[in-house]
């Protein structure tokens, strides 16, 4: 009998300690939509982690946003929509930052859906919803990645300094979402200040910008866009924050512009430029979009030689064992390198189309050279450790 007993108790202890390691009470699953989220949740104090099931009530946007989540789970619902000013002003979580994890079934997104007030990651589980001009605004305080499980999209992340601004260099990493065969490029995280020299690269290979995909980015000026580009959906520069920027178009024929651009505020400004291959000067001039991007305040943008005769003057960095050596078609005058944390770690003056720059085991981690060239120009090249 006292066998029995200690096995009995020995079970239901092992029972008891798997019950409550599933209901650990920070993470919860919530079957949403017969009544509001916070008659349920009112009654746990402290979930972190929230699983939702079914779909959203209006009322339950705003408790969502007005509390504090590490994680609100949305992966499951039955959400294709997620409503205007969904999470405006959402808080984020209790750790460094919030997430919110997408509906697997969303298919558009409204006007500042994601205007958050602290930084959000933002995982996409489906395919790339459509959404309005400003549903991924404020970039500043969000980025979007893809889920590891995505079946339709690709994240990439390209390498992008910031040029200094007299007193120091700073680098930030450029998130971009594509098309899982890298055919259509989506979106871009950018957020940075005006005074600050930036680009954004499309990858080669991109047949489609789609619309918007440029909306929310701050502080770009120049979008370097590849030779396969064939169209450009609505309002794809929207909402840039300059005056001026340069578009460099590779494509030899111009690029279609789906629907109609709001030209004087998303595609050009009266003082921005437009680099094309040569020789493609008057089609540029003649289509529909761009040439009237030209006649912007009567000054329009310049068309100037091919992308091939400016790729003339391209840098070489070479990684040796002790070393780095740079060559250069055009005498370089100074080298400044800069460390992760943007200090300088090292500045010489020079007169030479070669130059090595040796590595300093008492250094950080090389991440950037700044090159100044006889001729004026400076160039920004990521090192390699």
């Amino acid at each position: 009998m006292k066998t029995l007993l200690i096995i009995w108790t020995c079970l239901c202890t092992g029972l008891c300690m798997a019950q409550n390691s599933e209901n650990d009470d920070t993470h919860v699953t919530i079957d949403a939509g017969k009544k509001p989220l916070k008659d349920i949740l009112d009654k746990m104090p402290n979930v972190l982690y929230l699983s939702i099931r079914g779909t959203l009530l209006p009322e339950d946007y705003i408790f969502l946003k007005e509390n504090c989540w590490d994680e609100i789970d949305l992966s499951e619902a039955d959400i294709d929509v997620l409503p205007s000013k969904a999470f405006q002003g959402y808080m984020g979580g209790n750790t460094e930052t919030g997430k919110i994890i997408l509906p697997r079934k969303l298919k558009y997104v409204e006007d500042k859906a994601f205007d958050t007030q602290n930084f959000v990651h933002i995982i996409l589980t489906g395919p790339f919803p459509e959404h309005t001009v400003l549903a991924f605004e404020n970039k500043c305080n969000n980025r979007l990645a893809v889920s590891s499980d995505n079946l339709y999209c690709k994240e990439d992340d390209h390498f992008r300094v910031s040029v200094d601004n007299g007193l120091c260099i700073t680098e930030t990493d450029l998130n971009s979402v594509y098309s899982l065969d890298g055919r259509v490029f989506y979106y871009s995280y950018l957020a940075w200040m005006n005074w600050l020299e930036t680009e954004l690269t499309v990858k080669p290979e991109t047949r489609v910008i789609a619309g918007g995909a440029f909306d929310g980015v701050i502080g770009c000026n120049k979008y370097i866009l590849p030779e396969s580009l064939d169209s450009i959906g609505h309002n794809a520069f929207y909402g840039d924050g300059m005056d001026c920027f340069t578009i460099v178009c590779q494509a030899i024929t111009p690029p279609k512009w789906e629907k109609d651009q709001l030209i004087e505020g998303a595609a050009f400004h009266d003082c921005g430029s437009l680099i094309v291959p040569k020789g493609s000067e008057n089609l540029y001039r003649k289509a529909p979009i761009w040439n009237r991007a030209a006649k912007i305040n009567g000054k329009g943008y310049e068309i100037l030689p091919s992308i091939k005769e400016t790729q003339k003057d391209k840098i070489t960095v070479i990684n040796q064992k002790d070393s780095y050596l740079i060559i250069s078609p055009i005498p370089i005058t100074e080298v400044y390198v800069y460390g992760i944390d943007g200090r300088c770690l090292h500045a010489e003056k020079a007169n030479s189309k070669r130059l090595k720059i040796n590595k300093a085991s008492s250094w950080n981690t090389y991440s950037v050279i700044r090159i100044e060239l006889s001729n004026g120009e400076m160039k920004i090249i990521k090192l390699k450790s």
